[in-house]
């Protein structure tokens, strides 16, 4: 096991990029980091400075050579993984971005939105995605009543999953924003998915205990009835 050792405050969000050589962290520090974990005890090699991280994930593009961090308490910026310059600013939208996701070929960055804070909260309930070329930003998708707490896509990009403290997980079409299926799993729920599998999971807690359920599900013709 390694440890790897750097950040002053808490890592809340990580991501392995998609050879699993380089590990990208986010933490309560204000600083991201890229970790190359191919060698023994992991190097830090580089460091971007930022806002805290508190609200917001960190995500690797599917070819390895670009990572969205939160720009700020709101926005999306695209940075190079070899030189971490800015390549991108993804802007059109006030939602506290809570978690990201690029699509399978990369084209689009869909993000889950929310307040960060406890329950009573008044939070921003979207989900935006954007053109990550042009930083146009193409849709977003309305439905869910409480914090977005996470997105994936499907394998073909042509669906998308989010997970909300309002117990659902909720299925898109990713091109229209239609939403095609609404599943009631229960507390504060999670869509999870993988791009070399043609499934879903999902987790949902509840219950003063803080019990816990999970679930897969194929995202097949049928999530559109």
């Amino acid at each position: 096991m390694t440890s790897l050792a750097g950040h002053t405050d808490i890592v809340e969000n990580v991501a392995f990029a998609p050879d699993g050589r380089e590990l990208l962290t986010g933490a309560v520090d204000g600083t991201t980091r890229l970790w190359d974990v191919s060698v023994e005890g992991g190097r830090d090699w580089l460091t971007v400075p930022g806002p805290s991280l508190r609200l917001g994930g960190v995500a690797f593009s599917p070819g390895g050579k670009r990572f969205a961090v939160p720009g700020d308490i709101r926005g999306v910026n695209i940075r190079d993984v070899e030189t971490g310059a800015q390549v991108a600013t993804l802007r059109g939208t006030d939602a506290r971005i809570t978690e990201m996701a690029f699509s399978p070929h990369g084209a689009r960055l869909a993000a889950a939105s929310g307040s960060g804070e406890p329950p009573p909260r008044e939070a921003d309930t979207t989900v935006p995605i954007w053109d990550v070329d042009t930083g146009e930003l193409v849709l977003v998708l309305t439905g869910h009543r409480d914090q977005v707490n996470s997105v994936t896509f499907s394998p073909d990009g042509a669906r998308l999953a989010t997970g909300s403290y309002d117990g659902t997980v909720r299925v898109w079409d990713a091109a229209t924003g239609e939403m095609l299926r609404t599943l009631d799993v229960g507390g504060g729920a999670y869509a999870l998915g993988s791009l070399q599998t043609a499934d879903f999971c999902w987790a949902g807690s509840a219950g003063s205990r803080g019990s816990s359920r999970c679930g897969m599900r194929r995202p097949s013709s049928e999530w559109a009835r």
